[in-house]
């Protein structure tokens, strides 16, 4: 079973933040991931401020759904005086490349006011609307279709027509995309992008990429759509080395991309703030330090899950909707007890970018009262190219044979492309056309024919470059030898 899968990646040094009831700090984590640090964007500023979110969810299942957590990673419970006088769910500004150099989305977000060390989801939303056009769906007049449909094909979707529904199967969209609902507008396609965690304060302090922490980079944490998850989990190996999330018996695939957080409680509980009153299950609240490792199961390892890793976005201006999920790792579907609580929260919904001001159909109330502010960006066609065109000769008889070795790399990040075609031409003794396909490394061997020596030069000049997905830059590089 599925239960909302709004779930499809910056690792940090090690760092203290302050302590209100309790600290935390991180280290580990993954590689190539969201906000990888690969590349500076130019981002708009002031960017735009997130606006609270009333998730109708909740209200459709009768409470069952989009409950709100109220525990941190360490499920320790909040006070009840927190619990029942938090009156603003915090504040999140996020800025974005509208013209990014590569073919995903890439951000950057900042936040204070939320719940203390606290796993938050990131997620890039579709903006459907009825497919022959006009009014009606969730968008009418103002939906992208085309991004919604490259989101539902590449990562998953959520049914708002329908949300008392909890289960949903995202293993086929082909058959999705062929529904009533999705049809008429209301099949929002998404993408997990990873999580965010905050301090003990409640600022948003990094994610599981190594270099993006928000002490790092003036407060900000860079993230980008370069991965796509399914969900976040958690291991408690200071206190039962347990991995919760793999307890399930319909998710068994190992976590990826992990990261160890370090929450250091307190000796003396706190007067005022979340942890006043904290409890935990057995009712104590640990005093020393205790270590959470959040980690991933990639969305194309999902149970029926057909979905890739990474995908890019066709070129084009894609306007998305940003969200903010409150991680609840399947608190009250797994089959170990101590990771089900009336506490633990069913991914509920906090904040979005921009929102329809239209009215839920299965309870007729409005998610928001302000549209919000749109989020656009445009993506071009990536770029490959030849960095380098060797060419060495060899001697048989009295012919010489020349091989030419072309590397080909993406032109924005500098990563080597296999299975990649190269052609070109061959001057000199040898003067015809060739090509070869690149290698793992992302090499091509390319060979002439035999010509007989006269101390002659042999140039080969690239003339095209086919990789699915990409575009050659049309720069010829060549390279030579001579007999």
């Amino acid at each position: 079973m599925n239960v909302r899968r709004w779930t499809r990646r910056v690792a940090l040094t090690v760092v203290a933040f302050g302590v209100v009831g309790c600290g935390s700090s991180g280290t580990g984590g993954g590689g190539a991931a969201a906000g990888n640090g690969t590349t500076r964007q130019v981002y708009n500023s002031p960017g735009v401020t997130l606006i609270p979110f009333t998730d109708q969810w909740y209200v459709a299942s009768g409470g069952s759904w989009g409950m709100p957590r109220w525990m941190d990673i360490n499920n320790v419970i909040f006070g009840s005086g927190y619990q029942t006088g938090l009156s603003s769910p915090g504040s999140i500004i996020v800025e974005w490349a509208p013209n990014p150099d590569l073919p995903i989305f890439q951000g950057r977000i900042m936040g204070s006011g939320l719940k203390p060390n606290f796993c938050y989801q990131l997620k890039l939303m579709g903006m459907p609307g009825p497919i022959a056009g006009g009014a009606g769906g969730l968008w009418g007049t103002s939906a992208d279709n085309a991004t919604n449909a490259t989101l539902v094909e590449n990562a998953r979707w959520w049914d708002y027509y329908d949300e008392n529904t909890a289960a949903f199967d995202n293993s086929d969209p082909a058959t999705e995309m062929a529904s009533a609902n999705y049809q008429n507008g209301w099949v929002a396609g998404y993408q997990y992008l990873g999580y965010f965690m905050t301090d003990a304060n409640g600022n948003i302090a990094g994610t599981d990429v190594p270099g993006n922490d928000a002490s790092l980079n003036g407060g900000w944490v860079p993230f980008d759509s370069s991965r796509s998850f399914h969900i976040t989990g958690y291991i408690h190996p200071s206190t039962d080395s347990v991995d919760h999330y793999n307890q399930q018996s319909f998710l068994q695939n190992p976590l990826v991309d992990k990261r160890t957080w370090t929450l250091n409680y307190t000796q003396t509980p706190p007067s005022s703030g979340p942890y006043a009153g904290a409890t935990t299950s057995t009712g104590t609240v640990p005093k020393a330090p205790v270590n959470v490792v959040l980690g991933y199961q990639t969305e194309n390892n999902a149970t029926g899950g057909t979905a890739p890793l990474s995908f890019n976005m066709p070129a084009g201006t894609h306007n998305v909707v940003l969200m903010v999920t409150e991680e609840t790792f399947h608190n009250n579907m797994s089959t170990g007890a101590s990771t089900s609580s009336s506490s633990g929260g069913t991914w509920r919904t906090v904040f979005v970018s921009n929102w329809s001001t239209g009215a839920s159909s299965d309870t007729g109330q409005p998610w928001l009262t302000s549209a919000g502010n749109p989020v656009s960006f445009t993506t071009v066609t990536p770029q490959v190219g030849a960095s380098s065109v060797t060419v060495t000769l060899a001697k048989s008889g009295r012919n010489y044979t020349a091989t030419a070795k072309v590397t080909v790399k993406n032109d924005a990040t500098g990563a080597v492309m296999p299975n990649a075609v190269v052609t070109g031409n061959w001057t000199g003794p040898d003067n015809q056309s060739a090509s070869g396909t690149t290698n793992s490394s992302g090499v091509a061997t390319i060979k002439s024919a035999a010509e007989p020596s006269n101390g002659g030069t042999f140039t080969f000049t690239v003339t095209g470059i086919t990789a699915t997905g990409y575009a050659w830059d049309n720069v010829g590089t060549s390279g030579s030898a001579t007999e």
